[in-house]
């Protein structure tokens, strides 16, 4: 039924456009991906059955991304620990790099950026957890962790020189994991759009 009346039984249609608007997509997109006219999916939109599908979509995926926030934790220990041996056996000079401030330094903002991050994925854990408004917050941590999991990847293969690319050492696949967490579970472009519609709506 492409009527625009949303009827109270959700068509594969429509649900098919409900994930595509809480992935994030204009409505002209949703409307294109399941060849309606973008007049349709805004009358279904003012049908309280389909706007609350809609809202329940959402919800979902802020629920799996503090989910997937712990994981990425997990990702961003590694390449930390990744980085930090491999300074500590690597000599130059005749002794590791790890006594030179240009290693330590990028050390100490790796360690610095992934420990916020943590901070702030437990902060969205607790508030879900709680009850209470979390997307922001999961919004935030999402965005910065994986942000800073990708700078830290970078950084990390910065360390490691040219072993870095080298299948032999986990970084390369360090740094494409990292990559990846900036895109699945909404894209960090997404969540910046999130964290201002919350911030508009003064969330």
């Amino acid at each position: 039924n492409t009527n625009g009346t949303g009827p109270a039984e959700m068509t594969d249609q429509q649900r098919a456009c409900i994930r595509s608007l809480a992935d994030g997509n204009r409505i002209e997109a949703a409307a294109g991906s399941v060849g309606v006219d973008p007049s349709v999916v805004s009358a279904w939109l003012r049908h309280p059955s389909f706007l609350a599908a809609y809202n329940a979509a959402q919800r979902d995926i802020h629920d799996s991304g503090v989910r997937q926030l712990r994981k990425l934790q997990d990702k961003a220990l590694g390449v930390l620990e990744e980085a930090l041996e491999y300074a500590k056996t690597r000599e130059q000079f005749g002794k590791p790099i790890t006594h030179f401030q240009a290693i330590q330094w990028k050390l100490a903002d790796m360690a610095t950026e992934l420990d916020a991050a943590e901070l702030m994925t437990l902060r969205a854990a607790w508030l879900e957890d709680n009850g209470k408004p979390f997307e922001k917050a999961a919004a935030m941590a999402k965005m910065y962790a994986s942000d800073a999991t990708m700078r830290a990847a970078i950084e990390g293969v910065q360390i490691l020189g040219g072993y870095g690319y080298c299948k032999e050492y986990p970084m390369e696949r360090h740094m494409r994991d990292a990559k990846i967490c900036q895109i699945y579970e909404g894209t960090n472009e997404i969540m910046r759009l999130v964290i201002a519609n919350n911030l508009i709506k003064g969330k």
